[in-house]
């Protein structure tokens, strides 16, 4: 849960993005573990990163995961839960979104819709969505940006999906 500021820039993250709005750790051991993270796509592809570099020709991984919101000063932050799916090697995105689809089909949520997002900059434009259930955005999906894919030093096409599990669960 504690990462660096310069994830953001690996993520393409612009610089007046809500996401950078940190919970910051007062005596923390280093710049790299000086805030707590806002989103879980990061250590996602941390994980996938390392398996790539290990030769693995193909991962399908998950992770459940808090994040951290900040909230009034001197309050405590909003700690909301995420599932963040990802995976390379052979598949594309909609391998990743019949993974929710199953999820959702599991869970007997049936409302489930996909809007295309073409605004968020650490996904690839034109392949990304932001996940709804019903009309409340829960989630987003898609194949992450080339750019962001080779500062985690893979060269291959990454899919990532990041779902707020307690409106999953509200659902």
């Amino acid at each position: 849960t504690f990462t660096g500021p310069a994830v953001f820039d690996k993520l393409l993250i612009p610089k007046d993005s809500e996401l950078r709005n940190c919970v910051t750790i007062t005596n923390p051991l280093g710049e790299d573990t000086s805030i707590m993270r806002t989103t879980s796509v990061a250590s996602m592809m941390g994980a996938l990163s390392y398996n790539y570099n290990h030769q693995n020709a193909s991962a399908k991984l998950f992770e459940i995961a808090t994040i951290y919101i900040p909230t009034t000063k001197g309050e405590l932050p909003n700690e909301p839960e995420i599932i963040t799916l990802g995976m390379y090697g052979g598949v594309d995105f909609f391998d990743m979104k019949g993974v929710l689809e199953a999820m959702f089909k599991n869970m007997n949520i049936s409302d489930v819709s996909y809007v295309a997002d073409s605004e968020n900059p650490t996904y690839h434009p034109g392949r990304c969505a932001k996940v709804l259930i019903k009309d409340e955005i829960i989630g987003t999906i898609g194949e992450i940006h080339p750019d962001v894919s080779k500062n985690f030093d893979i060269d291959e096409k990454c899919y990532v999906a990041e779902i707020e599990l307690i409106k999953v669960f509200k659902a």
